[in-house]
């Protein structure tokens, strides 16, 4: 159990968190771009644990992404809850455009899509305390605007207007609307996605402006700060507990590079910081990765490693990307049964990793970050081969003759993968691959690093079993390779 708060709370490839508070409950959605079933909803009640609830978008109905690109699809949720209901309004890029959904429960079910005729991308909902819903989003040009909205029916009940241009801040988006000492607060992300990112804060009396910037924006960033092991930082959304304290959940990456050569594996990663007030606008402590934990400790079972399979469906954490794969429990009851074209992974959350499975069939065993960012260990007729790819360059990089069921055994840290693989108790295989590969600083890209089944058009790849764990340092893990 952990005794403190630990950085990132959500590992792995979870970007653009936003917070709402029931209670002692707090709920978190993230980003899922073009992966299916889209927005992962977590659950914590003393901000060091979490629990992944289940995906707020888990039905074909809810989330098209056939003409998605990797980084298309789900941008940016906003979570909120108001009277008695849980509303999530997001962006689908390629089909639609800005959605909302609601649901009575944060497990579900959650509604049909009701689509809004605003357009831009990053949405945010908040309410004043006369139940007034405000709608506030970012359209072309880097500018912030608003009105207010049904939020059952996304129709509009004011007129539209410009509210901030965010007074030079470079790529201003992702706003989220608060009232706090009688003003109210915008709060944006700016300076795109990468090393530049930051939040930044404006306010007026009225929430159709005109805003003032505050004077110390920007009120989180880490671009002057090149050497931190956490990077990237933005995209921020505030919140209070239960006890009165306020905190903000925003995105980072934890580097591995330092400042001559910067990397990081895992993607967008979701991260807390504590909030102070002084003269009414917030002040955010510089990101750490551990602080003190803010009260008594509320641990939830530990997720198991290991997946036999023997459920009527995959647990929520199994990804497909775009959902264009066939995947089966019941054609082979007892084993995960993938036929493609597609890929069906899990997130690797920690960058000390070991994934394990028994396979066969045709296709791969996958580390994915990419079309063009992947390697893969390949099943054939009579063979097994390792294989990397990068941008429009692949490679077989190593092979060896092997038929029948396959176990298959992935070691990471954030510098190297190391691929086994062992036939009938034998290690027939074995080869180590530089991780820098699949970063998306080298890739590009706003998603991460996923681990699973992949395979092409005709193909069927079938895994008995699969194991996924991970650790935050070499100490933890015990991985020697």
């Amino acid at each position: 159990m952990h005794q403190s708060l630990r950085n990132p709370i959500l590992g792995g490839f979870n970007p653009d968190p936003s917070a709402c508070v029931v209670g002692e409950d707090v709920y978190l959605a993230t980003s899922s771009f073009a992966w299916f079933p889209g927005v992962p909803i977590h659950h914590s009640r003393d901000l060091v644990h979490w629990r992944h609830l289940g995906n707020a978008l888990d039905r074909p109905s809810q989330l098209p992404l056939e003409r998605a690109g990797l980084n298309g699809g789900i941008w940016a949720p906003t979570l909120r809850h108001h009277a008695g209901r849980f509303y999530l309004i997001t962006t689908n890029r390629e089909h639609g455009g800005n959605v909302i959904v609601h649901a009575e429960r944060p497990e579900g079910p959650w509604s049909e899509p009701v689509w809004l005729d605003l357009p831009g991308w990053d949405p945010s909902l908040d309410w004043d305390a006369d139940g007034t819903c405000w709608f506030t989003g970012t359209r072309d040009g880097g500018m912030i605007y608003g009105c207010t909205l049904d939020p059952l029916s996304g129709r509009p009940t004011s007129p539209v207007r410009d509210l901030w241009d965010g007074s030079g801040i470079f790529g201003v988006e992702a706003p989220h609307l608060l009232h706090h000492d009688g003003w109210y607060l915008l709060i944006v992300a700016g300076g795109f996605y990468q090393r530049g990112h930051l939040v930044a804060a404006a306010r007026s009396r009225s929430p159709w402006g005109p805003y003032e910037p505050c004077p110390h924006n920007p009120i989180l960033t880490q671009r002057d700060r090149l050497g931190h092991p956490i990077q990237s930082t933005g995209h921020g959304d505030l919140f209070r507990t239960a006890d009165g304290r306020w905190w903000l959940c925003f995105l980072g990456v934890r580097n591995y590079g330092g400042l001559g050569g910067s990397w990081h594996t895992l993607g967008r990663e979701s991260f807390l910081a504590p909030v102070a007030w002084r003269d009414g606008w917030p002040v955010i402590e510089a990101p750490q990765l551990e602080l003190p934990a803010p009260g008594p400790l509320r641990p939830w079972p530990s997720a198991p490693i290991r997946d036999d399979f023997t459920g009527p469906t995959l647990a929520p954490a199994w990804i497909s990307l775009r959902n264009s794969a066939s995947q089966s429990l019941s054609e082979r009851p007892g084993w995960l049964s993938v036929r493609g074209p597609g890929v069906v992974a899990r997130r690797v959350e920690q960058p000390w990793m070991r994934a394990a499975c028994l396979v066969e069939g045709r296709g791969s065993v996958t580390l994915f970050t990419s079309e063009g960012a992947r390697v893969d260990l390949e099943l054939h007729a009579e063979r097994v081969a390792v294989r990397r790819t990068f941008e429009d360059w692949t490679q077989e990089v190593a092979s060896t003759v092997s038929a029948g069921p396959v176990e298959v055994e992935i070691l990471g840290n954030p510098w190297a993968f190391l691929l086994r693989v062992r036939s009938a108790g034998r290690e027939i295989l074995a080869h180590k691959v530089q991780s820098r590969l699949l970063s998306t600083d080298l890739s590009g890209g706003c998603v991460g690093l996923v681990v699973g089944l992949s395979a092409a058009a005709g193909e069927v790849i079938a895994a008995d079993w699969f194991e996924l764990h991970g650790w935050r340092s070499q100490q933890e893990s015990g991985l020697d390779f």
